[in-house]
């Protein structure tokens, strides 16, 4: 059980008031993931992506314990736990260590897998359009992505 309890009830209450405040916002969508709900606005046009905006500035305000994590059209909103993707990592490289594995591969598209990047020994890539990254290679598609991926399984066979 990596979540506590409070922070549980935390994230249900955000969710309410994200979804009471902008479940009618053409553009706008609310992924629950349990543990952090995210706010796309990909398909939103500009006035409704800076009214979900001011409420999930709001929502992060009001509401102690919530921290705000952007990334590529979306707001994450999460338990101010100070865990981010670099520590999910370092804890499953750990874990993965004891077993053997060496091994490290790590894909990302987003401004959020830059302190992975950044920290990370082994092979890094970022996905998507070319921008300054700290990912050691890059791909400029998930059919790129696939297409390694594939390559490396029939190595590993």
């Amino acid at each position: 059980q990596l979540m506590s309890p409070v922070d549980r009830r935390r994230m249900v209450r955000a969710y309410r008031t994200l979804a009471t405040a902008l479940g009618e916002v053409p553009g706008i969508w609310l992924e629950p993931k349990g543990a952090t709900v995210a706010v796309h606005y990909r398909a939103a046009r500009a006035p409704n992506r800076r009214r979900a905006r001011a409420v999930v500035e709001q929502l992060v305000a009001r509401q102690p314990g919530l921290d705000l994590l952007l990334g590529k059209k979306i707001w994450e909103i999460m338990p101010d736990t100070g865990v981010d993707k670099w520590r999910a990592i370092q804890y499953i490289l750990k874990r993965e260590r004891r077993s053997g594995r060496r091994t490290q591969l790590y894909l990302g598209d987003d401004t959020t897998d830059e302190r992975v990047f950044e920290k990370m020994i082994g092979l890094t890539i970022v996905v998507g359009k070319r921008h300054r990254s700290a990912a050691r290679f890059y791909l400029r598609s998930p059919a790129e992505v696939r297409k390694l991926l594939e390559r490396l399984a029939d190595r590993w066979k």
